[in-house]
């Protein structure tokens, strides 16, 4: 992302209230609480696109992985834009968004929705049952049911 891209970038997440630190790298990291807890996100500049993580504040242990991963997969299914992703090294979860970097490309606010809300929208609606596939006897299947009929 060139410095003017960036600064429209930097503009769009003051303009929503963000308070967020521009790394030395050029990437942006800022953090996020939400209505099921609190996302740590960092916007990665690239020269071929621009990704959004938001990292879930869980760690998935070693014994819930399977189930986890099976929720994963089902709630990627049928995503348009973006991704849940498990790091089976250490447990981290997060949800993916990414803009390719074209030269047609208009960089607004619709397209910055398309990154950083779509993710933190995402990222809200899936954490609650992530929780409770961590903590309770829920199955993969049950937490998609209930996410399906909201």
């Amino acid at each position: 992302m060139n410095n003017e891209n960036r600064n429209l970038l930097a503009k769009y997440l003051r303009h929503n209230g963000w308070v967020f630190q521009t790394l030395s790298s050029g990437n942006i990291k800022f953090d996020m609480s939400s209505n099921n807890g609190r996302l740590d996100c960092l916007i990665i500049n690239t020269e071929d696109s621009i990704v959004m993580l938001s990292l879930f504040p869980i760690k998935v242990p070693d014994a819930k992985k399977e189930k986890v991963s099976e929720f994963i997969s089902r709630a990627n299914y049928g995503l348009e834009i973006g991704n849940l992703e498990i790091d089976f090294e250490d447990g981290e979860v997060r949800f993916r968004t990414y803009l390719m970097n074209q030269e047609n490309i208009d960089f607004n606010k619709t397209t910055f929705d398309k990154l950083v809300k779509y993710n933190l929208e995402m990222s809200d609606r899936y954490l609650l049952s992530l929780i409770h596939l961590l903590y309770t006897e829920s199955t993969p299947e049950n937490e998609i049911d209930i996410l399906n009929k909201k």
